[in-house]
C-alpha cells in the first residue's frame, strides 16, 4: 500500500518560507539591537571566499591640532585618511534528523518527522546564539592577551576592554569581588566617554538570581506593551547559562564574565547553500521499514564589530569552519579599531 510521507509533499521554499522561527531575528541579540543582520554581509556569506574582507574608511584624527593661520610663506602640508580592513570567517553549518516509518505507525498524536520539523528552527536559533556567545568569549580571550597581541598595533593595550575585581582563591571572596555596582560602573566606563552607548547585558543566571534577590532588576514592559523586559541600571538584561563561568583556582567558587553591549556590536550574515533543506529516504533500514531523513544546511557570518577573524584555528569540517570552541579562542582574533569605538565591555568578578 502506497504511503505518502513528507518527501512526496514538501516544498523547499515554501518550508523555509513558513518557518520563520528559523530567523534569527526573532532571537532577543536581536530584539535589543546588540546584533544587526547586514546585507553586505548576507552577499558575503554568498562569496566562494570562507575568509571575507570588510574595508571601511579610518576617522580623521581629533589629536591633529589645526595649523594658525599666518601672513608667513610657509604651507600646510595635508593630512589624509586611511582604510583598514576586517576579516570575517563564514561557517558551514548542516544537521540532520530521522524518523523510521515503524516508529510513526505506533507514535500517539504529531508523527516524529512532523515534530522534528516544528523544532528545527529552534534548534538552529540555539546554534545561533551560542555561537555569538562563543565569538563573545573569543573577543575576550583575545584583550586579555599580553603584550598587545589581540590588538592591532597603535589602537589599544591588552585588558583596555575588562574590569576584574575576581580573586582567584575562594577563600578570599567577599562582597568587594563579587558582581555589585560600582565594578559595573567601572566597566561601562572602560568605552571612556562614550560609556553611555552600552545598553545591554549579558549574564549568567546565578548573577540573574543574585541581583533579583537584591531587588536591583526593574520591569518594564516592551514597545508593543506585549512582554516584560527586565532591566538593571539601564540595561536591558539577557540571561544564558552559556554566559562564561570558572571555577576558581583555589578553594570553591567561581569567576563570571558579564558583558556589556552597545548597539551594533555584532554584524550577522547568512548565505544559501546549494540545497538548503533536503528529504531522504532509506528503504532497507529497519529490515525494509524504512525510515525518511531530513537535512538542513546554513551558510552563516557571525562577526563582532571592530575586529578581524585571524583564521588560526578551523576545527570545523576537517579545516573548513570554525566550531563553537574555535570561535571561543582569542588567538582567532584581533581588534582593529580603537577601543572606544568598538561597543563592548567585560566585568570580571565572583
Amino acid at each position: 500500500m502506497a504511503t505518502v510521507k513528507l518527501a512526496d509533499v514538501i516544498d523547499v521554499e515554501i518550508y523555509q518560507g513558513i518557518q520563520p522561527e528559523n530567523n534569527p531575528e526573532q532571537t532577543i541579540f536581536f530584539e535589543s539591537g546588540v546584533a544587526v543582520r547586514s546585507p553586505e554581509l548576507d552577499a558575503m556569506a554568498n562569496t566562494p571566499s570562507d575568509i571575507v574582507q570588510l574595508p571601511f574608511w579610518r576617522d580623521l584624527s581629533p589629536a591633529d591640532e589645526p595649523n594658525y593661520t599666518s601672513d608667513g610663506d610657509s604651507s600646510s602640508t595635508p593630512k589624509k585618511i586611511v582604510q583598514g580592513k576586517m576579516s570575517a570567517k563564514r561557517a558551514h553549518l548542516n544537521q540532520s534528523w530521522a524518523a523510521r516509518d515503524l516508529t510513526s505507525e505506533f507514535t500517539m498524536g504529531d508523527e516524529p518527522m512532523v515534530r522534528i520539523r516544528n523544532r528545527t528552527g529552534q534548534y538552529w536559533q540555539w546554534q545561533w546564539q551560542r555561537r555569538l556567545v562563543a565569538c563573545v568569549q573569543g573577543i575576550y580571550a583575545a584583550n586579555i592577551r599580553s603584550a598587545n597581541a589581540g590588538i592591532a598595533t597603535g589602537f589599544g593595550t591588552t585588558k583596555d576592554m575588562v574590569h576584574d575585581i575576581s580573586v582567584d582563591n575562594g577563600a578570599n571572596i567577599t562582597d568587594a569581588t563579587r558582581f555589585n555596582y560600582d565594578g559595573f560602573i567601572d566597566a561601562r566606563f572602560t568605552m571612556g566617554e562614550r560609556f553611555d552607548e552600552l545598553n545591554v547585558m549579558l549574564i549568567h543566571p546565578t548573577i540573574h538570581a543574585r541581583l533579583l534577590k537584591e531587588n536591583a532588576i526593574d520591569f518594564v514592559k516592551d514597545s508593543n506593551n506585549e512582554r516584560i523586559i527586565q532591566i538593571y541600571a539601564g540595561h536591558r538584561v539577557i540571561t544564558s547559562e552559556r554566559s562564561p563561568v570558572w571555577a576558581v583556582g583555589t578553594g570553591t567558587g567561581y569567576i563570571y564574565l558579564t558583558t556589556i553591549f552597545g548597539p551594533a556590536a555584532f554584524g550577522y550574515g547568512e548565505g544559501t547553500p546549494d540545497t538548503p533543506v533536503e528529504i531522504d529516504r532509506n528503504p532497507a533500514i529497519g529490515n525494509g521499514g524504512g525510515e525518511e531523513i531530513l537535512y538542513e544546511r546554513k551558510t552563516w557570518i557571525i562577526h563582532p564589530y571592530g575586529h578581524s577573524n585571524l583564521n588560526a584555528t578551523n576545527s570545523g569540517g576537517g579545516g573548513i569552519s570554525q566550531n563553537l570552541s574555535d570561535c571561543a579562542l582569542g588567538t582567532n582574533w584581533k581588534r582593529e579599531h580603537f577601543r572606544n569605538n568598538v561597543p563592548i565591555a567585560f566585568f570580571v568578578h565572583n
